[in-house]
């Protein structure tokens, strides 16, 4: 057995995520990552209490309100006691005079009666005396008990009159506000989550956005292929297809070693769209999935790909940008037809099929930035390494060359997504040296990570750059005049993005996220405080233009000038903050919450919004192909951008007013309720009685004061996404 014995290191690909069901077989494990621990769980702060700025008005004047009854009544009591004293005293005083008026008839009449008599008059001249006593003291323990009931009575119901009627018809309200906005077919789909601050959808004053998902379609479109020398677009698709057929109608196995040997200098057109097309098709997390996915065990790779081929397929991964690679290279005849967890297979244009043995896989994360693929073609036993990811970590990992940086940026100015890819071809010796070293390092206890990143990252060294791609992620549907509405509105916009800094620049501009008459201001990018304060005193000069900012940039401005650039980013009517994290999203937010004491709105579609979202005082979630952990996450779920201004223009204005008029008329109709009930309990002595049936009072309290409020229209929707329709006249509330 000790022959047998292995190490094997245990990483992500030994890991049964949650309902996986073992078909055969057993598996022994251990459970991780659960309860607290999970993923979502651990990437989501707790969810704050939101309450609307309304509310927290209403209640300081409630406070105010029972300080002034409590002190009222607290006076009724002391003019009572003092008047229970009074009479008391008055009466104790009557009780003086009579019993020395006693003694004085007995000392006058002593001489002349008998002492028995005399003795019989005291005595009941002192028992006289004693009664009246007693009896004043229980009456001033009965008025002074009747006064405390009265008082506790009467407090007891002006409260209730005056702020349970408010708290049970502002439930009801918030309960038809989330109707309302349910119900619109305009918005077909909204739903609401959280009841109770519809209200600060119309007091928005800052509103912070994602972009991909959110601004964007999050679905990639190919529009360009690079080659340096060479550019490709859709409309010269029929020249990629030419060369494709050119290069593999030629002796396949000879032509397209020996043309790899070559030089890249002596290279053809017709070998490096080659290399960069299989390059596309095989460096990927793409799986293809069939309509009819059923198959025999004796059914061969070429029966098997040719029946394939006759089917529908659809192409699933992580990343919509791979997708879009993929689908570019089928439609110029390089096809993905079938992968698994160790092979994958390509259908050449002349129907030829190409098999491939995956041999190990570097995933992509958002700290390295680039994925990467070792793959064996069966019929050479070629080992090759293809790389691809970002061009800041690209440009460092490839062989030098003279047009990759000011490509990317040109592609980015026109609002393409960039993506770079090289290979490096290994020999078996080579790649044997490597995989014993990564082995070696993946069996590390302590600092494992560390230790497979400095080993792959000595295989990614001058790597041969191929190609680079740029693909488009279209506006959604009316995102530009929604925009332009909020705008309009006095509303200002932050965009929040990820990507590179020209790519967001010409987002913010197609989306007319910045006005043609405004300027943008390009925050240069800072490393220390010197810098830092000079590029504040150059913004500071800068007067209406739009601010690009980079996350590392900001992270410095804040860390030494927090108040100084949060004061200046302010007054700019748009800010762009590219390369942002979502840790930078949800602070960028406090920012605004404590700098401002203005409302903020976060909306976006993915995972990494939801503290971005739930930061803000109200959270908007797009329901989107990220999944639905933004859209459950938010107080609000929307379908697509463009409801956003039905939401906070329509919704949010009429909420915020009706609640306004509601407030003040539940204190108004309290105010006399509670005077009525004053004067006719004192009629009656201040005697706890009823002025209304109880019927009625209940249904002051739900039904009779409501109808007006709930479906009153402020603004007739015929001018809403109009100058007359903006949120300027809240201010005056």
């Amino acid at each position: 057995k000790g022959e047998t014995d292995a190490e094997e290191p245990l990483s992500i690909e030994n890991t049964l995520w949650a309902n996986t069901v073992v078909a055969s077989g057993t598996a022994l494990g251990v459970v991780v990552y659960t309860g607290g621990e999970s993923r979502s769980v651990m990437n989501t702060s707790q969810p704050q209490s939101k309450i609307v700025t309304r509310h927290t008005f209403y209640e300081i004047v409630t406070r105010h309100t029972c300080y002034e009854i409590v002190t009222r009544h607290t006076c009724y009591e002391i003019v009572t006691r003092h008047t229970c004293y009074e009479i008391v005293t008055r009466h104790t005083c009557y009780e003086i005079v009579t019993r020395h008026t006693c003694y004085e008839i007995v000392t006058r009449h002593t001489c002349y009666k008998i002492v028995t008599r005399h003795t019989c008059y005291e005595i009941v001249t002192r028992h006289t005396c004693y009664e009246i006593v007693t009896r004043q003291t229980c009456y001033e323990i009965v008025t002074r008990h009747t006064c405390y009931e009265i008082v506790t009575r009467h407090t007891c119901y002006e409260i209730v009159t005056r702020h349970t009627c408010y708290e049970i018809i502002n439930t009801l309200t918030k309960a038809v506000y989330s109707w309302l906005i349910t119900r619109d077919k305009a918005i077909e789909g909204t739903v609401v989550r959280s009841t109770t601050i519809p209200e600060e959808l119309g007091r928005i004053s800052y509103l912070l956005t994602d972009k991909t998902g959110t601004l964007t379609q999050n679905e990639m479109v190919f529009k360009k292929l690079h080659l340096g020398t060479v550019a490709f677009s859709p409309e010269t698709s029929d020249e990629v297809i030419a060369h494709l057929k050119t290069a593999f109608s030629q002796s396949q196995l000879s032509g397209s070693q020996q043309s790899r040997q070559a030089t890249p200098v002596r290279r053809t057109v017709v070998t490096r769209v080659l290399e960069a097309v299989q390059a596309l098709a095989l460096c990927h997390n793409v799986t293809p999935v069939y309509e009819d996915g059923e198959r025999t065990e004796e059914m061969s790779a070429q029966a098997e790909a040719d029946q394939q081929s006759q089917q529908q397929v659809v192409y699933q991964a992580s990343s919509p940008d791979e997708v879009a690679l993929v689908s570019w290279t089928e439609s110029v005849g390089l096809t993905l037809v079938k992968r698994d967890i160790n092979s994958m297979q390509l259908r050449a244009p002349n129907g030829a099929t190409l098999s491939y043995t995956i041999i190990q896989i570097f995933p992509f994360t958002s700290e390295s930035k680039r994925m990467g693929i070792i793959l064996k073609e069966d019929d050479s036993g070629e080992i090759v390494f293809y790389l691809k990811g970002a061009d800041v970590v690209m440009q460092s990992i490839v062989q030098y060359n003279d047009w990759l940086e000011e490509e990317c940026g040109n592609l980015a100015r026109e609002g393409l997504r960039t993506l770079v890819v090289a290979r490096k071809v290994l020999t078996e010796e080579h790649y044997q040296e490597f995989q014993s070293r990564y082995h070696q390092a993946k069996m590390s206890v302590q600092d494992r990570n560390l230790k497979v990143q400095a080993v792959v990252e000595s295989l990614e060294r001058d790597m041969e750059l191929l190609c680079m791609t740029g693909v488009e992620d279209r506006l959604q549907d009316n995102v530009r005049p929604t925009l332009e509405m909020l705008r309009n509105a006095g509303i200002k916009i932050w965009m929040l993005t990820g990507d590179k800094l020209e790519t967001a620049t010409c987002i913010a501009k197609s989306s007319k996220l910045v006005s043609r008459s405004q300027d943008i201001y390009t925050f240069k990018k800072v490393t220390g405080r010197t810098e830092a304060h000079l590029e504040l005193n150059n913004l500071r000069r800068k007067q209406d233009n739009a601010l690009v900012i980079t996350g590392d940039s900001l992270q410095v401005c804040l860390e030494y000038y927090e108040h100084e650039f949060v004061e200046l980013a302010c007054q700019c009517p748009c800010v762009v903050v590219c390369r942002c994290s979502p840790t930078q999203k949800a602070d960028i937010v406090n920012l605004l919450k404590v700098h401002t004491g203005k409302r903020t709105c976060a909306i976006g579609d993915g995972g990494n919004d939801v503290s971005m979202i739930q930061a803000a005082h109200a959270g908007i979630g797009i329901v989107g192909k990220e999944g639905k952990q933004a859209s459950m996450a938010a107080d609000f779920s929307i379908n697509q951008f463009s409801y956003i201004g039905r939401l906070l223009m329509v919704h949010g204005r009429d909420s915020y007013k009706r609640s306004a008029a509601l407030g003040q008329f539940v204190i108004h109709r309290g105010l006399i309720i509670s005077t009525m009930q004053a004067v006719f309990c004192s009629v009656f002595y201040f005697a706890s009685i009823t002025l209304f049936p109880g019927f009625l009072m209940v249904g002051y309290f739900t039904v009779y004061m409501t109808y007006s409020v709930h479906f009153n229209e402020d603004v007739y929707l015929y001018y809403v996404g109009t100058p007359l329709c903006t949120p300027h006249g809240l201010c005056s509330l």
